[in-house]
């Protein structure tokens, strides 16, 4: 509306819809019933496609090409628990399209080798300090197991991309 501030967030956050409206496409893999499923969404309207693996990536390789994603987040539950995400990477980068994982941290130590070499940059989700970390995930030694995950991954690539993302909340504010 004319005339009226926007606040930093809303800034962002108009930002983040212009980038996602102009094509970048991401991917999340939820954890639905107990099973891991892969769900690709194709640009800002195309609707949900499920993807299981690299044979079902393989099989919407075309659409991946003509509608041309370029990026590929995996996000929800826990991406770094699907069996196939490191082939469903690798067959992604053979189209030259960038991976991204939104992790909780607590596997990077255990893939961080996998990671470093068949993933393109890690966002780790921090809730705040080892404590409150630690609460709002409900996992005991969560930071510090996100912590050594870190350090893994850049003990193998020292200028590894990692970041970090808090969900502002009444248990971290």
């Amino acid at each position: 509306r004319a005339g009226v501030e926007r606040s930093p967030c809303r800034a962002i956050l108009d930002a983040e819809r212009q980038r996602v409206a102009v094509g970048i496409a991401g991917a999340r893999l939820e954890r639905i019933r107990g099973l891991h499923v892969h769900r690709q969404r194709w640009g800002s309207g195309d609707g949900w496609r499920a993807i299981g693996g690299r044979d079902d990536l393989d099989r919407h390789a075309g659409d991946i090409q003509s509608l041309g994603v370029r990026w590929v987040v995996f996000s929800g539950a826990e991406p770094l628990m699907h069996s196939d995400l490191f082939r469903i990477s690798d067959r992604l980068h053979e189209s030259a399209i960038r991976t991204t994982i939104l992790t909780t941290g607590i596997l990077l130590s255990k893939y961080s080798s996998a990671i470093v070499s068949r993933i393109d940059d890690v966002i780790v989700s921090l809730d705040g300090p080892r404590e409150v970390h630690d609460r709002i995930r409900r996992i005991t030694r969560a930071f510090d197991l996100l912590a050594a995950g870190v350090s893994a991954i850049h003990a193998h690539k020292p200028d590894f991309p990692i970041a970090a993302r808090c969900t502002i909340q009444g248990e971290n504010f």
